[in-house]
This record gives C-alpha cells, structure tokens and sequence, in this order.
C-alpha cells in the first residue's frame, strides 16, 4: 500500500504595504521580482499580497489575492505604525499560514510562522547617522528577530555572518 502525500495548500502573505507607486529602491525592486517569479511557479499555494493606497503591484495569477490597505506608503512612519498595530490583525483575519516580510522589518512580537529579508548589514558595520526613533525601531526589530529565532534571508554569507554577529 502506498499512501501519497498532497502538501497542504498554504496561505502565504507578502507584506507589501511599503512599496511606494513607482519607487525603484533596492528592497522595492527585490519585492516586485519576488512576486513576479511566485507568479511563475508552479505551487499549490494562495499567495496574499498586503499593499498600501496607490500600489503598483501586478498580481493577475489566480492564486494571488490582492488585500488593499488604508495606508499610505509614502507616509513612513505612519506606515511603520499601522503594520505594528494593524498588520496582525489583519493577517489572522486573512488566515495566514507564513508571512514574508520582504523589507527587513515585521511587527513586534508577532508570533506567527514567516521569514524576513534584511537587505544590508550596513547599519552594523560603519557609524550611520540616524535619528533617534529610526535607531531605537531598528533595535526593536533586530531583537525580535533574535528572540524568535526568525527564517532570515540575507543577500550573501558576508552579511549573513556580520547579521549573525550583531544580532
């Protein structure tokens, strides 16, 4: 008797509420590929993707729902906010199964199954002017990355090694 298996479908949110419209950074053209490439898989799962007003996201396949957000992403740290506060809740209503949270931050605490991409070490290696509020929210993030033993995705061993140094 061979009994087969069947993955169970998933439920995986991208949080892309900070893709500014037409933004060309590093982290926004990561993001738009990665969603272009899952919409050419062959996968058996729903992909979720949360976006902010005025998104420019494409996501034509049918497993890609589209979740619109009530929030700016050009309005930061109202942005960084609303995905603190917000962003769980509205993640459990959506039944998400694995976040991916593409843009090196995630809400604080959240306990959920997901993975984070932290683009650069930069911050780690060189003194880097930042006010105040962006240090102490960095802080926040990179201990919580720690505390929950996080999936992270680095863009090479170097920063990989340098990340796990210093987080």
């Amino acid at each position: 008797y061979v009994r087969i298996m069947r993955p169970r479908m998933a439920r995986i949110g991208i949080n892309s509420v900070f893709l500014e419209p037409g933004r060309t950074g590093g982290a926004e053209i990561y993001t738009r590929a990665l969603i272009e490439q899952y919409q050419r898989i062959d996968s058996p799962h729903t992909f979720v993707l949360f976006v902010g007003r005025g998104h420019d996201v494409i996501a034509e396949h049918p497993r890609f729902e589209v979740v619109q957000c009530d929030i700016d992403p050009r309005q930061r740290w109202r942005r960084i906010v609303w995905e603190q506060l917000r962003l769980p809740g509205l993640m459990a209503r959506h039944q998400i199964d694995l976040t991916h949270f593409p843009y090196g931050s995630l809400p604080i605490g959240f306990r959920g199954a997901s993975v984070v991409t932290v683009h650069d070490t930069l911050r780690f290696q060189r003194s880097i002017h930042v006010g105040a509020a962006d240090h102490i929210y960095r802080k926040c993030i990179d201990r919580d990355i720690a505390r929950y033993r996080r999936d992270v995705i680095l863009p090479s061993q170097t920063d990989a090694a340098i990340f796990a140094k210093h987080v």
